[in-house]
């Protein structure tokens, strides 16, 4: 489909609440979370503002994948824990947004991830060698460099920040780390992230 329309309740007589492009508008295909569902119907986190938004999207529009990991990200802990069938399979040490641009807390999802080792600034990968997406959006930006202010989790060209509150909103990891991550969490994945 080029595009899902988000309904209010379970049924296409219902309002609708949204209409949202497939591919979006960064050429990636529409990801959701599916949070319930009814014969036919499917009640889904939406990767849009307002943070944790939610609606009713037709089945038969997507496709469906299992996901069995699970990312926790401690925010007071400076830590990203990777979860697989309900056991830590990884932690690493992140940064997160300063005090003045704070990391967004609750439920989101991973929504695409790309390379992201072509994007320079003063000579070095600003967002390292690789960064996913997450539906969580900055409370502070309503754009920043571009783009929508959707808080990522990515590599850093500033390794020296892993572990402190110092970004503008986004989880940075060790460039190593984010190739790790990237070869094991698939996109998807439901990502809480807690103070």
């Amino acid at each position: 489909a080029s595009s899902i329309t988000v309904y209010t309740r379970a049924a296409t007589a219902s309002p609708v609440f949204m209409t949202l492009a497939s591919p979006n508008p960064e050429g990636y295909q529409q990801v959701f979370l599916v949070l319930a569902r009814q014969p036919g119907w499917l009640y889904v986190r939406l990767p849009v503002r307002p943070n944790e938004g939610t609606g009713w999207i037709q089945q038969s529009l997507v496709t469906l994948q299992p996901n069995t990991y699970r990312v926790v990200i401690h925010l007071s802990q400076h830590e990203l824990w990777l979860f697989h069938n309900g056991a830590i399979e990884a932690a690493f040490p992140v940064a997160v947004g300063k005090p003045a641009a704070p990391t967004p807390t609750g439920r989101y999802y991973i929504v695409d991830g790309f390379d992201t080792s072509h994007t320079y600034e003063n000579g070095q990968p600003v967002f390292g060698p690789y960064a996913f997406g997450t539906s969580d959006y900055s409370d502070t930006y309503t754009d920043f460099t571009g783009g929508p202010a959707q808080v990522g989790i990515h590599g850093t060209n500033e390794p020296w920040v892993i572990g402190q509150s110092a970004s503008h909103g986004c989880i940075r990891l060790y460039n190593a780390d984010i190739v790790k991550l990237a070869g094991m969490m698939p996109v998807g994945t439901p990502v809480d992230i807690t103070p």
